[in-house]
């Protein structure tokens, strides 16, 4: 090879496409980090094979020199092509080792060890023919990136750098993302509609403030992402479908149920909420049958019991009764009746029409109470003693109260074990709790949704109008509240 040539290959090698690239005069590189109330800002200024910080009134104080190529560097990887778009192959993560790997990734999900002891086989294909489309990893890079979806992986989400070109007659302005990784991808440019997400850019900037704090972040592991993708993945991809496919392992069981009930829809209930929560795998059946008024169902929690679900025969014997108590609640079967959308789901949990954790939440048991009265006496002992508290007395008590004595009727939570938990669903998707005693008593518990519930407004059950409002209302046969005396 000639000389001349060789020099210009060491060149080309060493600088990249800056032969091709017109070099900007400078680049102003300002940093924002900080919320709307206190923004801190630090303007820096490169030029060729200096950087300096300018201050307030653009006075630059100069910081270090820096080799020429890492100016030209930071330039190339501005323009550089290629990047329009995010793949996992900007990650250098090889897709045809993500399908070799599928068997050791799926271990990767959270809580594994335990989803894969309930997982029929027909489940754990599914999870297994998803980790294998390697688009899905593109769109969970996206997610992750971008937060499209729950994981936040880049923890300063409150910094934005800007970099702008500064040419004789032209600006080229790119800002980076304040939530994209330690990379800030993608890179916006400001006069165009495109974006890059090279995180050379990033790498280039690393190399001149040699990793200070401005530019710390460093690159994930390629493990990392793996990781984070294959739970994004299986959350919005597997999750909800496993709990439409999990009960089709015990279609003979549920099938007992046909002989009375229309199955209108059955799935896994894989979370706690307002009416359970779940210490083993749970399924919710929807029942319909003809005793049922129009907008009534049976909501049915039936749980696992090792390789089987729980009797049939409970729910069997007491559907009529269950039905027949609830439906003679008169005002509430008028109100449902006025508006189609408003309806009433009955709830069964395995054997009866109540659970503990309702049960708990609605009533205490006398150990709370006591500390509830405690607490009480002890704030009023206070308040006789002239002692001033740095907290609201009266707000402390009805924590208290809530916390230790829910409702705080004070109920035999044996006579509790009798009672039925119903679900009252207004047109406008306003849901309620309601209790249904042994002797024919109705109790409104809580409500949510909206600023009125059944017939009143959130101010006639002295609740605040948001949140869970616990009314704690007892109503009579023709649906007046009836006014307790407080405790």
């Amino acid at each position: 090879m000639k000389p001349n040539v060789l020099l210009m290959s060491l060149l080309f090698f060493c600088f990249g496409f800056s032969f091709g690239q017109k070099m900007p005069d400078k680049i102003l590189i300002n940093e924002k980090s900080g919320y709307s109330w206190n923004i801190q800002q630090r303007q820096y200024v490169l030029q060729e094979n200096e950087l300096f910080l300018q201050d307030s009134s653009s006075k630059l104080h100069f910081i270090k020199f820096i080799p020429k190529k890492q100016y030209i560097n930071l330039v190339n990887e501005i323009y550089k092509s290629g990047y329009d778009s995010l793949s996992i192959h900007l990650f250098d993560i090889d897709s045809n080792r993500l399908k070799r790997n599928v068997e050791k990734n799926i271990k990767k999900i959270p809580y594994y060890g335990k989803k894969s002891k309930i997982w029929s086989n027909e489940e754990l294909q599914f999870v297994i023919k998803e980790l294998n489309h390697i688009p899905n990893y593109n769109v969970a890079l996206g997610r992750i990136i971008r937060l499209d979806g729950s994981f936040i992986i880049h923890q300063e989400t409150s910094k934005i750098v800007e970099l702008s070109l500064i040419y004789e007659n032209d600006t080229v302005i790119l800002k980076s993302n304040p939530l994209g990784l330690g990379f800030r991808i993608p890179w916006k440019f400001e006069k165009e509609n495109r974006a890059s997400y090279n995180f050379g850019i990033s790498n280039a900037l690393f190399d001149i403030f040699e990793n200070k704090w401005l530019y710390k972040e460093s690159q994930p592991s390629k493990n990392r992402l793996i990781n984070e993708m294959v739970k994004e993945i299986f959350d919005s991809k597997c999750k909800y479908e496993l709990y439409k496919i999990a009960p089709k392992q015990f279609s003979k069981e549920l099938q007992e149920l046909e002989d009375y009930f229309t199955i209108k829809n059955v799935v896994q209930h894989g979370f706690s909420d307002r009416h359970i929560r779940p210490t083993t795998q749970v399924f919710k059946v929807a029942l319909k049958n003809d005793l049922m008024k129009k907008g009534v169902t049976i909501q049915y929690f039936i749980s696992r019991q090792g390789k089987t679900l729980y009797p049939r025969d409970s729910i069997i014997n007491d559907y009529k009764q269950l039905i027949s108590r609830v439906q003679s609640i008169d005002f509430l079967m008028d109100f449902i009746s006025e508006d189609t959308a408003r309806t009433i789901d009955i709830y069964y949990f395995d054997n009866k029409g109540i659970n503990d954790y309702l049960i708990d939440g609605f009533n205490g048991n006398p150990e709370k109470w006591k500390r509830h009265d405690w607490w009480v006496k002890l704030m009023k002992r206070g308040d006789s003693l002239g002692i001033n508290n740095s907290f609201d007395v009266e707000k402390s008590i009805k924590t208290s109260e809530s916390n230790n004595c829910g409702c705080n009727f004070r109920f035999d939570n044996e006579y509790l074990q009798k009672a039925i938990m119903f679900d009252l669903i207004d047109e406008f998707k306003s849901t309620s709790i309601w209790f249904l005693l042994p002797d024919d008593s109705v109790i409104l518990y809580h409500f949510q949704g909206g600023d009125k519930c059944y017939k009143y407004d959130y101010k006639d059950y002295g609740t605040e109008g948001i949140g869970i409002q616990h009314a704690c209302v007892k109503f009579d046969k023709q649906g007046n509240m009836i006014k307790r005396e407080k405790k």
